[in-house]
């Protein structure tokens, strides 16, 4: 895993990759975790044949490090085997429903590959609740609520 310095400069580096954790609130019984990170990881609507996808699967991978650092001295004791997650995207642009739903992908994924979630099937999650609010340029956001 790389450092919490180091994978902040290789996010510098990216222009529309900044996830900056601004809050995180988490309880243990029931677990709830809850955070907000600075940045918009890329929707559904990113991979249209203007980007690469190599590029794009690089960003993705960059989003599950960086929540994956975040959120690591959040976890619950052990994975949860059902989970209510509410995700919520605030951009300038609204993105349409499959693109909301794409562009957590990676974050759902990072709750998986780092303990909180056993898994993201429906059996496991159900149908997170998603919903998008308008913002002004720059100051991009998503918010994830995680709930036993």
């Amino acid at each position: 895993m790389a450092s919490a310095k180091t994978l902040k400069a290789k996010l510098a580096r990216k222009k529309r990759i900044q996830p900056i954790p601004v809050a995180v609130v988490h309880s243990m019984h029931p677990y709830a975790l809850r955070f907000e990170i600075r940045g918009l990881p890329p929707n559904a609507n990113a991979s249209g044949g203007s980007r690469n996808f190599w590029a794009i699967s690089a960003e993705r991978k960059l989003w599950i490090k960086a929540i994956d650092a975040f959120i690591a001295p959040h976890l619950p004791r052990q994975p949860l085997l059902f989970a209510k997650l509410t995700l919520s995207r605030h951009s300038t642009i609204s993105p349409d429903p499959d693109g909301l739903v794409g562009g957590f992908k990676s974050v759902v994924d990072a709750l998986v590959q780092c303990g909180v979630l056993v898994n993201d099937r429906f059996e496991n999650i159900g149908m997170p609740n998603y919903s998008w609010a308008k913002c002004k340029a720059g100051e991009g956001r998503i918010f994830v609520t995680v709930e036993e």
